[in-house]
């Protein structure tokens, strides 16, 4: 990880840190599932989501597992 990284994931808030860590490591039907999860508010998810920082350590974190996805997705839509 390089220090830039570092320094984005040291100033995202606990609350985001949650946040990332539910986004990362569960499937939720709702926000309100997602946000119970992460121990957080609504509030503060869709506050996060308008935060470049944290939608970048976001897709950093998760751009792995939805290219993993991406092949049965496909065999669901062709069927």
């Amino acid at each position: 990880m390089s220090e830039k990284e570092m320094t984005t994931l040291d100033a995202i808030s606990p609350e985001r840190k949650r946040l990332l860590d539910a986004l990362s490591t569960g499937s939720y039907d709702t926000i309100t599932e997602l946000c119970e999860a992460a121990d957080t508010s609504r509030q503060t998810y869709y506050a996060a989501l308008q935060d470049k920082a944290f939608v970048d350590e976001l897709f950093r974190n998760t751009s792995g597992t939805i290219y993993a996805a991406i092949p049965k997705i496909m065999d669901k839509v062709v069927k």
